[in-house]
């Protein structure tokens, strides 16, 4: 968090916080999402019947669940154990952190072209990483990633049938997330850059008119949350040594080396055409 002398606060990037009173200002962005379980997911990492079984999540201007001798709240969203255990476990996660910083350099710097999941990973990698907000702007911090979405054929395949089912008189304004029944959201499948940095998206939105030319003028919005979930099998491309490569991920995640955090990507199309052969 960072101090401003002339308030007498701390800016942990959601909220203000009063060291003098110990509590935030305003109510923590999880509480306030409750009504949006994707939100509160992305913002928390928790299932909203996990959120609500906790009563300190219920006290939405405390700091640190009121125990800041063992968490920490960085950012103002949610409250991280600082407890490290014994010397041999953080000599065991300091070791996990080097390999996959180096794992990491490795896939962007090797002639593998893995940018987006290197700049993903490195993230995780750093102290308390909040959710990232990826725009135009700022894309080429994360390998150019609206550019690759763009021109993936899984995308253009998934808003040609967005638009051939739910488009209503030249306009579309609908959400798919995965939680939903034949509502899923956009997938990245292979071994590329798109599909080994979104682990699966949480939810699409696309909003948008129809030209009179026949294409379109789309907003789209894209969420995810960092993680990487254990796999009994090998899955796609990538095969045996890809699934490898997620379990020993979920191991360190497991142990607190690799950080979850929620992902924003908005963006604009103008005069998509989905008529157009990919």
């Amino acid at each position: 968090m960072e101090f401003s002398e002339d308030t007498g606060l701390n800016y942990a990037g959601a909220r203000y916080y009063d060291g003098a009173v110990g509590r935030f200002l305003s109510q923590d962005s999880a509480f306030l999402a409750m009504g949006d379980t994707d939100q509160l997911k992305l913002i928390s990492g928790k299932e909203i019947t996990v959120f609500l079984a906790d009563p300190q999540e219920l006290n939405s201007y405390a700091y640190a669940r009121n125990n800041p001798l063992s968490y920490i709240d960085p950012d103002g969203n949610s409250e991280i154990n600082v407890l490290l255990g014994s010397w041999k476990n953080v000599a065991n996660s300091a070791i996990q952190w080097v390999g996959w910083q180096g794992f990491s350099s490795t896939i962007n710097m090797g002639g593998y072209g893995y940018s987006l999941t290197s700049s993903l990973m490195n993230h995780s990698l750093s102290w308390y990483p909040g959710s990232l907000y990826i725009t135009n702007q700022n894309q080429k911090n994360y390998g150019n990633v609206i550019d690759k979405i763009q021109r993936s054929s899984d995308f253009k395949s998934y808003v040609n049938s967005s638009l051939s089912k739910y488009a209503d008189n030249g306009t579309i304004n609908h959400t798919f997330d995965n939680t939903a029944i034949n509502g899923n959201s956009v997938q990245f499948n292979g071994f590329n850059d798109l599909a080994l940095g979104i682990h699966g998206t949480y939810s699409t939105t696309l909003n948008g008119t129809q030209n009179t030319d026949g294409t379109w003028n789309l907003s789209v919005n894209i969420t995810d949350r960092y993680d990487y979930k254990n796999q009994n099998s090998p899955r796609g491309e990538g095969g045996k040594a890809a699934t490898l490569a997620n379990n020993a991920a979920n191991v360190s995640q497991n142990n607190g080396v690799i950080s979850n955090y929620g992902i924003n990507i908005n963006f604009n199309v103008s005069h998509y055409n989905s008529n157009k052969k990919k």
